[in-house]
């Protein structure tokens, strides 16, 4: 056999139905100086047999065999061996143009260059059509030069082609010299090599054609199990920056790296649907290793899609949400600091969860402590605060026995106020802000009204109050929302109430402006929904829905802080769109637990769109990448989100687009008219000055007809002028000079 000119590697694994067609192609090539090195990856199939059939008749195909290693390592080990100048790297499903390796041969070689790159068409294997693919060689990137490098085009040298090793042949020598290894990954093992040997070639050239049929529509093939090993890609991406900023180059190329992860992340987050892969996915994307490259650190002018930006940037959102909500709270130790009165039995049981207020916590005490009514326990529990509130407590329990401080890590409002539930003694429970202040008559007057009317929740009015230079919006905002107008006086089921207080839109969901009893809050199951923000929303529609017995007191006894980092008044997150969001499906799930008349429903039913209405507002307001947060909620909670606030987005998007393109129309329009009315003034100028043109031009031609006339005249005199002057010239006397001399006086005169 002459020199080997090229080596042609192709990992084999259970292809049987498609390799001959391949092979087929590679024994039939116009170029013969070949040898095909077939890669079995422990083929369980009868590929093995074909193998060995082609071997017997063509001793160009040598046959290696390994255990299921994946395709990376079937193609190291057949480079090892392999003894061409130039190698390509195959797929066993594939096939190709017979001349594909002559050309690229005579290609590479003629220029000297390490790469040659071709393209590639899709091939179904169902229908057997041939389509386009540009993706696999996009020529729009090509300098104005047949060899180039990574210096001509440095921000899109890795995205001028996929990570695919078969839309290449490769010196080997350039191989060799820089060690270029596949990686041994289950999937993505062509990645690293193919994207670094692009940064590192110094001469790459190209053969403008399709020559290679990739197959697809196939029932196994190696993109239909990357769910089992969904994170491989972000390997070699890791590895890949590694050996750049290794090397030194990657602040050369950076742009490219960028450009080219975020559209590999964003393909496989769209093509990988299982649940389970894709928090893995979140969570690799989240790591301190992925992030070390800054890729997600840029400018948003820097990315060259920043809808595949905020996809990847929303994963580290996804994966944050996810552990929000499934962080074990088995953790959560709750113990008692003080004991206090454990063993009485109070009327009223005050809760107070404490988180970080140690500027406000003494007012919101005293304010308690000090009620007129004092059969009470005070049960504050201390939510992991990192300030000087649990000193506080303990202060304050110290001095008055009927506080009970408890302490727990950081588990959330929620979470709190149901741990002051249970340990709450008191006929009466009543849920208190520790930022907060209660009229000094509060206590006493719920009571009474509670006992008097044999009421399961009362119910009672407050104001907003706070630090005007801070939130002076705010507090004009919340000053009297808290306070209603309408008369609730008389006792009625808690529906009733809901669609009275609807009717004069007076209906408010803070627990603080809710007095009931214990009794009610246990037998109805009105715990706080844990983990979200807006908890107030479900517990108050169920506390309120499933009451027999409530009434209003007229009276303000409560005094809402309003303070710059409050809930009500920083920036929404994720958090904020997922609280109204969640409650809305328990809201709704609840709704139809209760047999209600198709009326009696209209109020409930208007308050759950209310808290939809929230969540796609709050949605709206957020940055692009913190919207993909959805993510990682449970599947079930994706798709309804999707349903109900995604989808809804995207049409709210679409039409804000179409109002930009209206209202920029409108305009050009407006500025196109005001271009056309000095245009047409302009013309009206313009035509008044032609008609003046005309007017002088007629004139002029009028004097020149004029003149022409005169001059014809005067040519008729001279003629006879001259006449008379030959006539003259034949007389020689003094009369004839005499009269000589009169005509010509008369006829310059």
């Amino acid at each position: 056999m002459n020199e080997i000119k090229v080596s042609v590697i192709v990992p084999v694994y259970n292809s049987e139905d498609y390799l001959k067609e391949c092979l087929n192609s590679l024994q039939n090539q116009t170029l013969k100086e070949i040898e095909i090195i077939c890669v079995d990856d422990g083929s369980s199939d009868q590929s093995c047999q074909i193998l060995d059939e082609y071997a017997k008749l063509d001793d160009r195909f040598h046959i290696l065999h390994q255990e299921n290693l994946y395709a990376g390592v079937a193609r190291n080990n057949g480079l090892s061996i392999a003894k061409g100048q130039y190698v390509v790297f195959f797929d066993s499903d594939d096939f190709f143009d017979l001349n594909l390796l002559e050309k690229a041969y005579l290609q590479i070689s003629s220029t000297d260059s390490d790469i040659v790159l071709f393209g590639a068409q899709k091939f179904n294997t169902k229908t057997r059509e041939i389509e386009e693919a540009p993706w696999y060689f996009n020529r729009k990137y090509l300098p104005d030069k047949i060899v180039f490098s990574r210096k001509d085009i440095p921000d899109k040298i890795m995205s001028i082609t996929s990570s695919a090793p078969w839309t290449k042949m490769y010196n080997r020598t350039f191989i060799l010299n820089h060690g270029l290894r596949f990686q041994a990954l289950q999937n993505s093992n062509d990645a690293y090599f193919t994207l670094l040997s692009m940064c590192l070639a110094e001469k790459i050239t190209y053969i403008d054609e399709n020559p290679v049929y990739y197959r697809v529509g196939q029932t196994h093939n190696i993109q239909n199990t990357k769910s089992k090993h969904p994170t491989c890609f972000i390997d070699a991406y890791i590895k890949l920056y590694n050996s750049l900023a290794e090397k030194k180059l990657f602040p050369e190329i950076e742009k490219s790296y960028v450009d080219t992860v975020i559209s590999g992340c964003a393909f496989n987050l769209n093509t990988i649907t299982d649940p389970n892969a894709r928090l893995k996915i979140y969570e690799a994307i989240s790591s301190d290793s992925f992030l070390a490259s800054g890729i997600l650190d840029h400018p948003e002018s820097y990315y060259s899609d920043q809808d595949k930006m905020y996809q990847v940037k929303g994963c580290l959102y996804a994966w944050k949400e996810h552990n929000i909500l499934y962080q074990n709270n088995n953790d959560k130790e709750t113990h008692i600091l003080i004991n206090g009165m454990q063993n009485s039995t109070p009327k009223i049981s005050v809760i107070i969860p404490v988180y970080n207020v140690e500027q406000y916590l003494e007012e919101c005490l005293n304010s308690i402590i000090t009620q007129t009514f004092d059969d009470i326990e005070i049960i504050c529990i201390n939510d992991g605060s990192t300030d000087n509130s649990l000193n506080l407590l303990l202060d304050y329990a110290k001095r008055d026995q009927r506080i009970h401080v408890y302490s727990q890590k950081n588990g959330g409002l929620s979470y709190t106020r149901n741990i002051g539930v249970k340990a709450a003694k008191g006929k009466y429970i009543y849920f208190m802000d520790s930022d907060d202040i209660l009229n000094a008559a509060a206590l006493e007057h719920l009571y009474c009204k509670a006992e008097d009317q044999n009421l399961d929740v009362t119910y009672f009015d407050g104001s907003g109050f706070g630090d005007a230079e801070t939130c002076k919006e705010q507090i004009e905002q919340y000053k009297n929302y808290y306070h209603r107008k309408g008369n609730y006086s008389q006792i009625q089921d808690g529906a009733s109430f809901m669609e009275a207080l609807l009717q004069n839109n007076e209906y408010r969901t803070s627990p603080c402006l809710q007095f009931m009893t214990r009794k009610h809050f246990l037998t109805n199951a009105i715990w706080f929904t844990e983990g979200i923000l807006h908890e107030d929303n479900f517990f108050t529609f169920k506390s309120m829905l499933s009451a027999k017995r409530v009434s209003h007191l007229d009276e303000t006894l409560f005094y809402r802080r309003i303070r710059p980092d409050s809930i009500m008044t920083v920036r929404p997150t994720f958090s904020h769109v997922y609280g109204y969001f969640y409650s809305y499906i328990k809201m709704n799930n609840y709704l139809h637990s209760l047999s209600l008349t198709e009326a009696q429903q209209i109020a409930p039913v208007e308050i759950i769109y209310r808290v939809l209405h929230n969540a796609r507002n709050q949605f709206a307001k957020l940055e692009e990448d913190e919207k993909y947060s959805f993510l990682g909620l449970p599947i079930y909670q994706q798709t309804l989100f999707k349903l109900y606030i995604t989808e809804i987005d995207k049409k709210s998007l679409e039409a804000k687009k179409t109002k930009i393109v209206l209202e920029r129309t409108y305009s050009q329009k407006s500025e196109l008219n005001k271009k056309l009315q000095k245009a047409y003034k302009e013309k009206s100028e313009i035509n008044r000055k032609l008609q003046i043109t005309y007017k002088e031009k007629s004139e002029i031609n009028r004097k020149l007809q004029i003149t022409y006339k005169e001059k014809a005249e005067r040519g008729i005199e001279i003629k006879n002028l001259k006449s008379q002057l030959d006539i003259l010239k034949n007389q020689s006397s003094n009369s004839a000079t005499t009269k000589l001399r009169n005509i010509l006086h008369s006829f310059f005169k």
